[in-house]
C-alpha cells in the first residue's frame, strides 16, 4: 500500500472564541469597495488573478474561470490580521518555521485541479498550507490531494468546519463542493515535510482570542 502521509495530514489544532461573523462582514465591506472601484486593480499573470491593493494594509485577490465566471477571493493583509488578536502568539509558536501568512478565501463551489499558482518572488521556496473550513453550504465536501508523480496516490478529507489539515500544496489538490465556502489558511514557505515534523512536536496546539482582546496560548 502506497503512503499518503506526504500529502495531507490532520493537525490538532484549536482557535477559541474566534468572531468569524466579524471577518467575513470585513471582507464583504472590502469587496463593496472593490466593486465601487477605490481599489487599484493589478493583473498578476503568474497567478492568473487581479490582486485590488489597500496599499500596505492588504489586499483582495480575485480570480475568475475560464467562463468569466467568479471562481475565487482571497483576502490578506494588516486589517485583516488585526481582527486575530492571538496571531503574534502564533508567530511564537511557528518560529521555528517560514510563517508568509494567514488568510481567507470564499468560492462559490467546486475547486477545479490545480497546483497552488507562485508569484515569481515565491517560486523558490517550498509551500504548504494549514487550511480550516469556516463554513460551507455543502456538508458532503471533499478535498483530495494526488501525488504529483502517480494519480493513483491520492488522499482526501471531508471538507468540513471543525477540523485543521495540512495539505501539500506542491501537489495537485482539487474540491468537489456544491456550495458557498468559506475557508481560513496559514500559509508556510516550507515544506510539507518540515511543516508536518513541527507540528507533531508543537501539537496540540490552542490559540485563544480571549474578551480583552488579548493573544495567549492555553497551558
Amino acid at each position: 500500500m502506497n503512503s499518503t502521509s506526504h500529502l495531507l495530514r490532520p493537525v490538532d489544532l484549536e482557535i477559541v472564541n474566534q468572531d468569524w461573523n466579524k471577518v467575513i462582514e470585513f471582507y464583504y465591506k472590502a469587496c463593496a469597495m472593490r466593486d465601487a472601484g477605490k481599489f487599484t486593480g493589478n493583473y498578476i499573470e503568474e497567478i492568473l488573478s487581479t490582486e485590488y491593493s489597500f496599499k500596505e494594509f492588504g489586499s483582495i485577490t480575485t480570480q475568475f474561470d475560464e467562463n468569466d465566471e467568479w471562481y475565487w477571493d482571497t483576502i490578506s493583509g494588516k486589517i485583516f490580521d488585526s481582527f486575530f488578536p492571538w496571531l503574534p502568539e502564533a508567530k511564537k509558536t511557528f518560529k521555528n518555521l517560514n510563517l508568509a501568512n494567514i488568510s481567507l478565501s470564499l468560492t462559490p463551489g467546486d475547486i477545479k485541479l490545480h497546483i497552488d499558482a507562485k508569484k515569481t518572488s515565491e517560486k523558490s521556496s517550498n509551500q504548504c498550507k494549514i487550511n480550516y473550513v469556516v463554513s460551507t453550504e455543502d456538508p458532503n465536501a471533499v478535498t483530495t490531494v494526488y501525488d504529483i508523480n502517480d494519480k493513483n496516490i491520492f488522499a482526501s478529507y471531508p471538507s468540513i468546519p471543525q477540523k485543521f489539515w495540512l495539505l501539500n500544496t506542491d501537489h495537485p489538490h482539487e474540491v468537489k463542493s456544491n456550495g458557498f465556502r468559506i475557508m481560513f489558511y496559514f500559509k508556510f514557505y516550507n515544506s510539507f515535510e518540515e511543516v508536518a515534523d513541527r507540528l507533531a512536536q508543537l501539537e496540540p496546539i490552542r490559540f485563544i482570542y480571549d474578551l480583552n482582546n488579548l493573544a495567549q496560548k492555553a497551558t
